[in-house]
């Protein structure tokens, strides 16, 4: 048995060579991040003059706030509050929280902190450092993969037609990404609105929503669907439930992905 046999010191590790001008023991600072070019503080200046609607998250608090763009001034950029959820938020500066919203049919987002409210600015203003990134493309949030010991029904209403969904495969606070077997394609063209039911544990919501994308693949047909829901800038009425719903699920995700 080797349990209670001295073990050898450890070598020591080879130090990096400093660089000229540092001092030892200093861990070199990546670089600063840098500011948005004119372009991009110009592109959120027009979102501010068309009251542009999106949705404020902060993850880390599980909230989520519609909202419409308000103004750029200097470094900040302010938003108006449109809908609560029913659980006013106070402001908590250096939060973190993603910001994201369509603009001329794409998907926007980025990342931002909340700054310190000066007097006199109304309650129901965020006010954000500005970002130093934005990324435009066709997805705004991460999408969960949906479990099948979840035992999530899902089914889309067309034309007073009920179709019940065989397998979804993801979902987020902005769409779905459902699936069909090819002989068993409902036959849904992009840009047609529908609704989709989604049944989880007694609780059950319909959602308008628009079907994005119509993908066929070898063994199956895929739909991208966008919720018509406070996320995407549209009034819902059970916006708070649905929204608990799908945190539900991602949290079902995290504790059973591995079993």
């Amino acid at each position: 048995m080797a349990w209670f046999t001295k073990k050898e010191d450890p070598k020591p590790q080879p130090k990096l060579a400093a660089k000229p001008g540092a001092v030892e023991g200093e861990v070199e600072l990546p670089p600063l991040a840098r500011a948005l070019d004119a372009n991009e503080r110009a592109f959120l200046i027009t979102c501010c003059d068309n009251g542009t609607h999106g949705s404020v998250t902060w993850p880390e608090l599980g909230i989520i706030r519609r909202a419409s763009f308000y103004r750029v001034e200097g470094d900040q950029l302010h938003l108006t509050v449109t809908h609560d959820g029913g659980t006013p938020y106070d402001c908590k500066p250096r939060t973190q929280c993603v910001v994201s919203f369509f603009y001329r049919d794409r998907a926007a987002c980025f990342i931002a902190y909340e700054e310190s409210k000066g007097a006199g600015q109304r309650a129901e203003l965020v006010v954000l450092r500005m970002p130093t990134q934005i990324a435009v493309e066709g997805r705004t949030r991460f999408r969960i993969p949906i479990l099948p010991k979840l035992e999530l029904t899902v089914a889309l209403i067309h034309e007073n037609r009920r179709i019940k969904v065989p397998e979804s495969i993801d979902i987020s606070v902005a769409g779905m990404m459902l699936s069909f077997p090819r002989e068993a394609d409902p036959g849904l063209r992009a840009e047609q609105t529908v609704q989709v039911e989604l049944s989880l544990e007694g609780n059950t919501h319909r959602v308008p929503c628009t079907i994005r994308n119509h993908i066929v693949r070898t063994t199956d047909v895929r739909y991208g669907i966008l919720f018509h829901n406070g996320s995407n800038g549209f009034d819902y009425e059970e916006d708070t439930d649905l929204n608990d719903m799908i945190m539900g699920i991602e949290r079902f995700y995290v504790r059973n992905r591995n079993r």
